[in-house]
């Protein structure tokens, strides 16, 4: 790539708005850290240059929000021993995915290059393209990652300037509203806003529109208010059905493979956790454990019927609890997600859930990576990867039930995915759940802060409690509010207890979307 001069200008708003995004503290500065890039796109003289620059401003962005890629090294638990063999991959994924994401961020530059106005048609220009090519780079990334196994659809939201705003109360609410796109409209809204009044003081753009921007300014208000009435007015009005959840901490280690003995030591370990707990679990309504725990898998039988009933007593109570699976019949491997009703624990396992947003080079490998490792003489791993951890997708989401009451849980990394939330809450859900582990990356504390923010808007996009328990990372409980109520401690093993409205009316934004 050959450029005349380095432009600092997107360079510092790209890092301005990494900043914003990946550090909670720094949230506001995401309200105006586009704003350099906007007036360097308003002086450009060229798609061209707004296209490259617009890539290098994506590439930084987006390569700061999944650095987080470079917490798997090293990679034994995908069966890579070498250390320095295992750079050469993750420098690939991270880069390659970097560079797919940075690619529609620059799209949109061009795009409102082009269709720019110089008036204040401009704010609403701008907004809506962005989310328009968020929307469409969520789905070309599932495309260009597909693989056996692989879900393709508007999953992917990582990076959604949306997730910004779910560290303000207020302006949080707007996701039951219109759902991290909303967000995502008004981040970029309020970021050319700033660039229009900036450019007041200067005589040049807007200069004789202040009518309009007073009456955006005006509209702007209005929707804040609206959405700050709507948290209090749902505040206090509170379900008066509640139950008491527990949620597990662990801290086991990802490998690659594990002897039928060491899965032994792992239940015998679970099982003189729970006992030690066993006091304050007799009083809980929902027990959920961390992403394939198996400990529901091993307690199957009578034996483990009687344990369950005097762990959590007589009454009828829901276990959520995950494991891999194969099923013989198809050879394939199935993450597969648990809910026991503790009044059917003698019976077979007939509510279950099968993962359906399995994580590429975690779970599957794309095809066009597997076409790759195999010519350059990786056959033999890709062969004892895709043999474990090769999984395949489940066919819909499903809910657990028990005492009337429907739970809806997901994997970890389906929190990415607004859609499946969603699918969850249309079916009845009235809490939402995710089993996690973050081993794979070695309990990034950056991967846990932007699915904490993700976790926020599920809540608030739903109007249900979210509850996480994990594995390698604090478990936390969620109101319907996207606020934090409750956390673990990292890296502590424990039992987080927590008291959970259960909420069956649904959104603003999940009531409209049912309609279509």
């Amino acid at each position: 790539m050959c450029m005349k001069k380095i432009e600092i200008t997107p360079i510092i708003s790209a890092l301005a708005l990494l900043l914003s995004f990946n550090y909670p503290v720094f949230w506001s500065v995401g309200l105006f850290a586009l704003v350099p890039f906007l007036v360097w796109i308003y002086k450009a003289e060229n798609w061209k240059k707004v296209f490259i620059w617009g890539l290098v401003f994506g590439f930084i962005f987006m390569g700061g929000v999944i650095s987080w890629f470079w917490s798997a090294y090293p990679l034994d638990w995908a069966g890579i021993d070498s250390a320095f063999a295992a750079i050469s991959p993750i420098f690939f994924i991270w880069s390659l995915s970097a560079t797919v994401f940075a690619l529609f961020i620059a799209l949109w530059a061009v795009a409102f290059w082009r269709l720019k106005r110089n008036s204040a048609a401009d704010l609403f220009i701008a907004a809506f393209l962005w989310i328009i090519f968020e929307y469409a780079r969520s789905w070309a990334f599932s495309i260009f990652w597909a693989g056996s196994g692989a879900l393709i659809g508007a999953h992917w939201s990582l990076g959604f300037l949306g997730y910004i705003l779910a560290n303000n109360a207020a302006l949080l609410q707007l996701a039951g509203m219109g759902g991290v796109y909303l967000l995502s409209f008004v981040v970029v809204l309020l970021n050319i806003l700033v660039y229009g009044v900036w450019h007041l003081w200067h005589k040049g753009f807007f200069s004789l529109l202040k009518n309009k921007i007073i009456a955006v300014f005006a509209l702007l208000l209005i929707v804040i208010v609206i959405s700050g009435v709507n948290y209090f007015l749902l505040n206090s009005a509170g379900s008066e059905e509640r139950i008491t959840a527990a949620l597990l901490t662990t801290n086991v280690p990802a490998v690659f493979g594990s002897s039928l003995e060491e899965r032994g030591v792992k239940i015998e370990q679970l099982y003189e956790f729970l006992d030690r707990e066993s006091s304050g679990l007799k009083n809980v309504d929902l027990l959920v454990f961390p992403e394939s725990s198996g400990f529901i898998n091993a307690v199957s039988g009578l034996t483990g019927s009687l344990f369950l009933k005097m762990l959590l007593g007589e009454d009828e109570k829901l276990v959520i609890d995950s494991s891999p699976v194969k099923v013989v019949d198809k050879e394939d491997i199935y993450s597969r997600m648990y809910y026991l009703n503790t009044k059917k624990s003698g019976e077979t396992f007939n509510d279950y859930y099968d993962k359906l947003f399995l994580m590429p080079y975690g779970e599957y490998i794309p095809y066009f990576a597997e076409i790759f490792a195999r010519v350059v003489g990786y056959s033999e791993w890709v062969q004892d990867f895709i043999r474990i951890r090769g999984f395949s997708g489940g066919d819909a989401v499903s809910l657990g039930e028990f005492r009337g009451i429907k739970i809806g849980a997901l994997f970890c990394s389906e929190t990415i995915s607004p859609a499946l939330y969603r699918e969850l809450a249309s079916k009845g859900a009235e809490v939402l759940v995710s089993v996690s582990s973050y081993a794979v990356f070695h309990g990034s504390p950056l991967h846990f802060q932007q699915l904490l923010a993700m976790a926020k808007v599920r809540a608030v996009e739903n109007n249900r409690y979210f509850l996480q328990a994990s594995n390698f990372a604090p478990s936390f409980v969620i109101d319907n509010h996207g606020r934090l109520l409750q956390s673990s401690v990292r890296g502590q093993d424990s039992v987080l207890y927590g008291n959970i409205e259960v909420i069956s009316q649904k959104s603003f934004y999940n009531a409209l979307l049912d309609l279509f």
